[in-house]
C-alpha cells in the first residue's frame, strides 16, 4: 500500500550542523559502519505522520492546520540537547531538552494529529530529537551503544526556535519542504 508521509521539524542552524556531523563520524567508527546519508539536512523532529494514500489529508490540509496553531505561539522556545540515546536498535539520536516555551510549542503540535482526525501510528510519548545515525540495526549491540554514551559529548548548544518546517516525502523517497513557518515570537 502506498503511504504519504510528512515531517514537522525545526531545523538545526548551520553553524551547528558541523557539530552533529563530527558526532555522526564518530559514531560511525564506534558501530563499525559505512556512512549512509541523510536525505535531509539536521533538523530536530516534533512530528512524523505515515498516511494511506487514499488518506484525505494532504500537505495542503496539514500546513492549514499547522498554520492556525502557528498563529497560537506566545513564548520564545529554546532547544537544547540532552543526551545520546537511541531509538530501538534502528537510530542513534540526541534527545532535545525542551525548556518551557519549547515544551508548549510541542504539545501544542501533538495536537496535530487529532485535529486531522489521524487515525495512523501516532507516538504521542515520542521524544523531541536530532538523528545521528540511522541503519543501525545490523550493527546494533548494547556493548557499542554504552561506548556511544560514554565517548561521544553531547554538544553544548542552544538556540531560539524561529522556523517550523513541513517536509513530505516525494514519490522518488526523498524529502522536501512544502512549507516553513516563521513563529512571530
Amino acid at each position: 500500500m502506498a503511504i504519504k508521509k510528512f515531517l514537522v521539524s525545526f531545523p538545526v542552524p548551520d553553524e551547528y550542523r558541523v557539530l552533529i556531523k563530527d558526532v555522526r563520524q564518530k559514531t560511525l567508527q564506534i558501530f563499525e559502519m559505512k556512512d549512509n546519508e541523510f536525505h535531509m539536512p539536521p533538523h530536530v523532529t516534533a512530528i512524523h505522520l505515515e498516511l494511506p494514500e487514499s488518506s484525505l489529508i494532504s500537505g495542503d490540509v496539514l500546513v492549514c492546520v499547522l498554520a492556525w496553531l502557528v498563529e497560537k505561539v506566545s513564548q520564545k522556545a529554546t532547544i537544547s540537547f540532552s543526551e545520546v540515546t537511541n531509538f530501538g536498535e534502528e537510530y542513534i539520536v540526541f534527545s532535545v531538552a525542551p525548556d518551557e516555551g519549547l515544551h508548549s510549542l510541542w504539545n501544542m503540535l501533538k495536537r496535530v494529529p487529532r485535529i486531522l482526525g489521524y487515525e495512523g501510528e501516532f507516538d504521542g510519548e515520542n521524544t523531541l530529537h536530532t538523528t545521528v545515525l540511522k541503519g543501525v540495526s545490523p550493527y546494533f549491540t548494547e556493548e557499542k551503544l554504552s561506548s556511544v554514551r560514554r565517548e561521544i559529548q553531547v554538544p553544548d548548544i542552544s538556540w531560539e526556535v524561529h522556523t517550523i518546517d513541513v517536509w513530505s516525502k516525494t514519490p522518488k523517497c526523498s524529502w522536501e519542504i512544502i512549507h516553513s513557518f516563521k513563529l512571530k515570537t
